[in-house]
């Protein structure tokens, strides 16, 4: 076994693989020309003392190779463009200096691009590359790849990866732990979405919605059927696919802690886990997700785009924790079997059903939970789909004259958000103090609806000041369960009875 894992730039990440089977880490930095599969938001930064030559030193000094990734789909054509282009000549320099073994390229021109000029790198395709036929990945050999990641959607057509194992003078490199849907229709366009998302050229910066994670797991949470369809693969089954020849497994996740990459890791080299197999699955998340690195988060949701009523289902997904089901791993033993024999790709799932008769026994899900994330998801969805994102103020389609330019008016109509509420000073002070209490990465989103809970808790008292006990309601029904315990803490070591106002709002978590 020779495990691919995704690295977040810690290198105590790197210190914790040493002890696993671990052939190299893969990794990229965030808002790049070039870009990649994940948008730059979302990706840690390297430390500010290190480069990331000292991160590749680390890494060789524990016996382990570096990847670095230029996976993007698509760059607009702008590796035509000569800044652009001699940009990239001069990245691949920088990481050709600090010894970099392995480059994911996922658009061809580049591959050769590489090839040509910088003949000492190893080349890995990329799953962005849908490799799902053995002349497909006989070409991507032919233009330069050494180690070959097919389309995730193969990993169980056995007969397919045997076979195609057998054709390639390389190896084959299986993502075991992605839960994208089987055959998902938003799979190529999500791609391009957060390759854009991810680049320094375009002119959005990282904003975009997520449209496509949004219907995705509107369709997954809304039939369980959907989450064993998908193609990840068991730690207790690594071993089906050692039996074809195969002995390189990639584990996704460099956007998610250390802590959750490690227990994967252990999952899959102890070829067990026991408990959720969510756990040590790689999901497209919508909504709060403590797991999740996402150090420029609050760049995506500026001042501008929480002050706008047009986007408000989008910003309160930041405030919905994500739910996630329970799928117990010791009920799937031998789920896998039937796929030896199935022919996926021309059977009917409707009539099949055996993903959905496995998820009766397998899936557990809290219904009310559930209900409450899929309204929200649904929201969102819903005001992509009527354009209301996208819509004048007053609710009016936004109609553009063809050829001409017209000159962007200020929205005059348009609201202080505050309303002219002042705060009082003793306010003012307890919500630095509480947000102190609160995760870097989240503390924008916050303070942002602590502050709006607790000016509408003035206005129902027909006051424009917000007062001490305003702020402590709003902390209590506004910000986010997973923050709570810790801000209670907090708050409760500033002498507030905690649970006094839990009595009265009647809550208690």
């Amino acid at each position: 076994m020779k495990l691919s894992v995704g690295f977040n730039w810690d290198p105590l990440l790197l210190e914790g693989l040493a002890k696993y089977p671990v052939h190299d880490v893969f990794g990229a930095m965030p808002n790049t020309p070039m870009g990649g599969g994940r948008p730059g938001f979302m990706l840690p930064e390297i430390e500010e003392n290190k480069t990331l030559k000292d991160y590749v030193e680390q890494a060789h000094s524990l016996g382990i190779k570096f990847t670095y990734l230029f996976n993007a789909p698509c760059l607009n054509n702008m590796e035509f463009d000569e800044r652009v282009h001699n940009e990239f000549l001069a990245f691949v320099e920088m990481l050709n200096n600090a010894n970099v073994d392995y480059l994911t390229i996922s658009i061809p021109y580049l591959i050769e691009l590489v090839r040509e000029q910088f003949p000492a790198f190893k080349i890995k395709s990329s799953v962005i590359q849908q490799i799902n036929s053995i002349r497909r990945a006989q070409l991507f050999e032919e233009l330069g790849a050494s180690i070959m990641n097919p389309d995730y959607m193969i990993n169980r057509d056995f007969n397919l990866l045997r076979n195609m194992k057998k054709a390639l003078n390389g190896e084959l490199m299986l993502l075991v732990n992605d839960l994208c849907m089987y055959q998902c229709p938003f799979r190529y366009y999500h791609y391009n979405m957060i390759g854009h998302a991810s680049q320094s050229t375009t002119p959005l910066g990282n904003f975009y919605i997520d449209y496509c994670a949004t219907r995705c797991t509107l369709l997954k949470f809304g039939n369980p059927g959907e989450l064993l369809r998908a193609r990840w693969i068991r730690p207790e089954d690594i071993k089906e696919y050692e039996a074809l020849g195969i002995e390189y497994f990639k584990i996704s996740g460099r956007n998610l802690s250390t802590e959750w990459l490690l227990r994967a890791v252990k999952a899959y080299t102890d070829k067990k886990y026991d408990g959720n197999l969510m756990d040590i699955l790689m999901r497209a998340s919508v909504g709060l997700n403590m797991d999740y690195h996402a150090p420029h988060f609050e760049k995506l949701l500026t001042d501008e785009v929480l002050a706008d009523d047009r986007l408000k289902s989008f910003v309160n997904m930041a405030d919905v924790p994500f739910i996630t089901a329970f799928i117990d791993n010791s009920k799937l033993d031998g789920f896998l079997e039937p796929f030896k024999t199935i022919d996926c790709i021309n059977t009917n799932c409707r009539d099949c059903r055996h993903c959905d008769d496995w998820a009766k026994k397998a899936i557990k899900r809290d219904p009310e939970l559930t209900k409450q994330y899929l309204q929200a998801l649904n929201q969102v969805y819903k005001d992509l789909t009527t354009s209301k994102y996208f819509r004048a103020r007053d609710g009016s389609i936004i109609r553009a004259e063809s050829g001409k330019k017209k000159k962007k008016k200020k929205d005059r109509s348009k609201k202080k958000s505050d309303d002219g509420i002042k705060w009082a000073k003793d306010a003012e002070e307890l919500l630095d103090k509480a947000m102190g209490d609160i995760s870097r990465l989240y503390r924008r989103v916050a303070r942002m609806v602590s502050k709006r809970g607790a000016q509408s808790n003035a206005r129902k008292r027909n006051s424009r000041i917000v007062e001490r006990d305003d702020l402590i309601r709003a902390f209590l029904t506004d910000v986010p369960k997973p923050f709570r315990k810790t801000m209670f803490a907090g708050l409760e070591g500033e002498g507030i009875d905690i649970k006094k106002y839990q009595e009265e709002l009647g809550i208690f978590d």
